[in-house]
């Protein structure tokens, strides 16, 4: 303990602790800044490309077919008729709203991880601790010499009572700080 501590204490406080090692508030920092760029641009590395890709080649390889093996089970000439391009046209609007749903619900899911990429950024990453000051020596001395002075100036003690009871004081700081400092 250092000795200006030792005769005069110390004040209380607050200390503030990381909660974070160094390469974990990196990897938080850099979560945070991914996050932001991905909340901006309004989409993310998982883009949309390959789940509308799929989308296409279920309707080419499932849903023409069908519709075609349909008309065809109809008689000749009927893949030819007003009906399949009709039937193909529906097929088609459903699929530009399919996809369309499908690229809202993902752009709403990349926004949702980025905002809890940014909630954790933001997230405190400290804790405060209140830490008590402690009674000097000094402290403890200065009630008990005080009151010892007093009593001498006062004829509590006769002639040479001053210095006696400052001394009497002395003992009784000293006593105190042993005994905790009460």
């Amino acid at each position: 303990m250092p000795i200006g501590e030792f005769l005069f204490g110390t004040d209380d406080k607050f200390k503030q602790f990381s909660t974070l090692g160094q390469p974990q508030r990196q990897g938080l920092d850099q979560l945070f800044g991914s996050s932001l760029q991905q909340l901006l641009q309004g989409g993310g590395p998982g883009g949309f490309a390959p789940i509308a890709q799929q989308e296409m080649q279920r309707f080419q390889q499932d849903i023409i077919p069908s519709l075609a093996e349909r008309f065809t089970s109809m008689g000749s000439g009927a893949q030819r008729s007003s009906g399949f391009n009709q039937a193909l046209g529906g097929a088609s609007t459903q699929l530009g709203t399919n996809l369309a749903a499908l690229g809202a619900q993902h752009q709403l899911a990349q926004r949702g991880q980025a905002l809890q990429g940014l909630q954790l950024g933001l997230t405190p990453q400290t804790e405060r601790f209140f830490m008590p000051g402690r009674q000097g020596f000094m402290n403890a001395l200065a009630p008990g010499l005080g009151q010892g002075i007093g009593m001498g100036l006062t004829g509590g003690l006769g002639g040479a009572g001053a210095v006696a009871g400052a001394g009497g004081g002395l003992l009784g700081a000293l006593s105190g700080l042993l005994r905790g400092g009460q």
